[in-house]
């Protein structure tokens, strides 16, 4: 069970941050996640790999926003990332700011490293959400409209999901580069 909710959390972090471990093919082996943020960047060539050969879906509570576009994660003292999703299948990963994006998640590595590091990383990433120290933008006046009316949905599930973390990072979300 506990597996199931980090891979649950990885597929909706994917989903924000552009990788995606969760297939709804049978043949794909299990995808062992990344527990850093500096693991998470060594290993874009192997998850690529996986992105081809799996076709991973984006979760279907998020494919009404995520159908088709970049979503850039801006990893505000890291290199950033962006995952390229095309008819609500993950296409691919990507190191680096992209020149256009839907959607922008913006944190820290050190909230990263915490939310990797968590048995429930859903839980966590709920808890750094709400407490700002990762943040949820959109880009153009369409994602904007779109996510302003999911967000209050977002935060409830979020609120329900969230467990207690240890806030060891400094700052919030906006860490510099």
């Amino acid at each position: 069970m506990k597996n199931m909710k980090r891979l649950i959390f990885i597929a909706f972090l994917v989903s924000l941050l552009g990788i995606s471990f969760v297939s709804a093919q049978t043949d794909c082996a299990a995808f062992q996640q990344p527990k850093t943020t500096t693991e998470l960047f060594l290993r874009v060539n192997e998850i690529n790999t996986y992105i081809d050969d799996c076709s991973p879906p984006v979760p279907d509570q998020l494919k009404k926003v995520l159908k088709n576009g970049v979503f850039f994660a801006d990893i505000t003292d890291n290199d950033d990332l962006s995952v390229t999703i095309s008819n609500g299948i993950i296409t691919d990963l990507s190191v680096g700011t992209p020149s256009t994006y839907a959607y922008k998640l913006t944190m820290t590595t050190c909230t990263l490293d915490n939310i990797l590091a968590k048995e429930n990383s859903v839980g966590a990433f709920a808890a750094y959400y709400l407490s700002g120290k990762a943040q949820l933008g959109a880009k153009g006046f369409f994602n904007r409209v779109k996510l302003f009316i999911l967000k209050p949905f977002l935060n409830f599930g979020l609120r329900k999901a969230q467990i207690p973390v240890e806030d060891t990072c400094v700052g919030g979300a906006s860490g510099q580069k």
